[in-house]
């Protein structure tokens, strides 16, 4: 399926996440203050947090020996759907391919996350928060440098 048409098709789910992410400033804003104290350890985590993603995943796909336009679309995978869809076609890789990576790696993350924190002890709501959601803001900070670094 075209990507145009897929895109159609998507509008709905496409306001609703745009809606969504709006929604999400409310509780940022209330948190900011405590955030700003723990800026530091949040942005280790987050350049980390987006090394390792990157590279686990192009390591991973390159060592299996994945044709070059599968490895590509692992770049931005790590991130929100949209977001990873608009990076893939900056980057002139297939944002159809991108989009089902994101969306496989959101429900994984979705499903294994809680169970991962909880075996490595984590309890502070803002660390398993900042775990949960760093797909987002490394889509949002990190994979666009880092991919037009890379190409």
């Amino acid at each position: 399926m075209p990507y145009q048409r897929y895109f159609e098709g998507a509008q709905f789910v496409h306001f609703l996440l745009g809606t969504t992410t709006v929604a999400l400033a409310v509780p940022i804003h209330r948190g900011l203050a405590i955030l700003e104290t723990r800026l530091i350890p949040l942005t280790i985590a987050l350049l980390c947090g987006g090394a390792v993603a990157i590279a686990s995943a192009v390591g991973i796909a390159t060592y299996l020996s994945a044709d070059a336009a599968i490895i590509d679309t692992f770049y931005p995978k790590s991130v929100t759907a949209p977001i990873a869809m608009g990076v893939a076609e900056r980057i002139s890789v297939s944002p159809t391919l991108t989009a089902v990576f994101a969306i496989v790696t959101g429900i994984l993350g979705a499903i294994l996350g809680s169970s991962i924190l909880n075996l490595l002890g984590m309890k502070a709501w803002w660390q398993r928060g900042f775990a949960m959601g760093m797909h987002g803001i490394l889509g949002a900070i990190l994979i666009p440098i880092v991919v037009a670094y890379i190409r």
